[in-house]
């Protein structure tokens, strides 16, 4: 046990490689590859690891941490160097920071044993994929980053808005996509069977004693058949906006973590929220979506939807203003919260747009601008460009 322990320890040991020795890193994926699990080929038809991976991924999960003293570099001091890091079974990380918390999650996918009634009504056993998001958090005390706790939640995780810690609690929002089970059939094919539909939730949880994540209080009620789009957590409020027909926005009551619950909801046609920005301490949302046809079959898009919501009453929350702004483009601020620029003082959104269609010959490289007012609505407020259709299509 001694001698292997060594021979991992050295095989992790990056700083060892050289230029004529660069085997550290393929030591690591052959460390991986002794796990049970890990499928042994992926040519032999007979092999029954269906849910295949890619050795090469292992490199990508691990997570390596630098803290370093910023005033050092300022003063020309001596700069050290405190390291941490971890692996997550997962092929991309998301990062949350508080004040003295670094949480790092990640989706990954677990293989499982199930068992369903056939069509004789004989139990037919299968295999199905499960989706996690697997957390882990460091302490930071100013000087590095030390492995607290580490725990994992169903369903997957979308960006940063999706975790929040308050109140020494951790509340993350995923969503788990429609189960699909592969099931062997009499000819010796297999097929894929839904199993379950799609289901959104939020999780509380709690670090306990021997550094682990507990679920201390779930609501996974947020909608079935749907995916969450978009996700703000302040405080002792939630607000989750879906994808689905039926309810638009979800609005949370987290101020008991055991027992979170929704307070209300409400549903905005035609319109999807992509990003909801907090206003007037949170008592509105200012939010920026995709703006879709009436023609329920093509779902059309047609342009920008800008909505201000008023979320006052938890329990009654409303559109307060809303604004359909028709063009071919798109914005960056759908998919990115840095291109969305509010500046309460004037009451002005500002957002890039980008508009390039042969067909319809209309080109656009520059900023858009609204006139946000709860009273008077919402208005197109002017156009700064960019750069004109010459210089976009030469």
């Amino acid at each position: 046990m001694d001698s292997y322990a060594e021979t991992i320890m050295n095989g992790l040991n990056l700083t060892t490689e050289t230029e004529t020795d660069t085997s550290s890193c393929n030591d690591i994926v052959r460390i991986f590859q002794q796990h049970k699990d890990f499928p042994k080929s992926t040519t032999d038809d007979d092999d029954d690891t269906w849910f295949l991976n890619d050795p090469d991924d292992v490199l990508h999960s691990f997570v390596h941490i630098v803290s370093f003293t910023g005033s050092d570099v300022l003063t020309g001091n001596d700069v050290t160097l405190n390291r941490a890091g971890t692996f997550l079974p997962t092929y991309r990380t998301q990062l949350y920071a508080a004040n003295d918390l670094l949480v790092i999650a990640g989706t990954g996918y677990r293989n499982d044993n199930v068992t369903k009634l056939n069509d004789k009504g004989k139990n037919q056993n299968g295999q199905v994929a499960s989706e996690y998001t697997f957390v882990i958090t460091f302490d930071l005390d100013g000087r590095g980053a030390t492995p607290a706790a580490a725990g994992e939640i169903e369903g997957s995780i979308d960006g940063q808005f999706s975790m929040d810690y308050y109140d020494n609690h951790l509340r993350m929002a995923t969503t788990s996509g429609a189960k699909y089970g592969l099931f062997p059939l009499e000819d010796g094919h297999r097929e894929w069977t839904q199993l379950d539909d799609s289901k959104s939730r939020v999780s509380v949880l709690q670090e306990q004693e021997g550094g682990e994540l507990v679920t201390v209080g779930v609501i996974d009620d947020l909608g079935v058949g749907d995916s969450i789009s978009s996700v703000r957590i302040l405080g002792e409020r939630g607000y989750i906006s879906s994808w689905d027909e039926d309810t638009q926005l979800y609005v949370l009551d987290l101020s008991n973590p055991t027992n979170p619950v929704m307070a209300g909801n409400f549903n905005i046609t035609n319109s999807r929220f992509n990003y909801m920005h907090p206003l007037d301490n949170g008592t509105k949302l200012l939010s920026i979506g995709t703006a879709v046809s009436d023609d329920k079959d093509s779902y059309e898009r047609i342009g920008l939807s800008i909505s201000l919501l008023n979320v006052i009453d938890a329990s009654n929350p409303y559109e307060e203003q809303t604004y359909v702004f028709e063009t071919n483009g798109n914005s960056e601020a759908l998919d990115d919260h840095h291109a969305f620029r509010f500046i309460p003082e004037i009451n002005k959104l500002i957002i890039p747009g980008y508009t390039y269609n042969w067909q319809k010959k209309d080109f656009f490289d520059g900023t858009w601008l609204f006139d946000i007012d709860a009273s008077t609505g919402i208005t197109h407020a002017g156009t700064v460009t960019h750069a004109g259709m010459n210089d976009m299509t030469n």
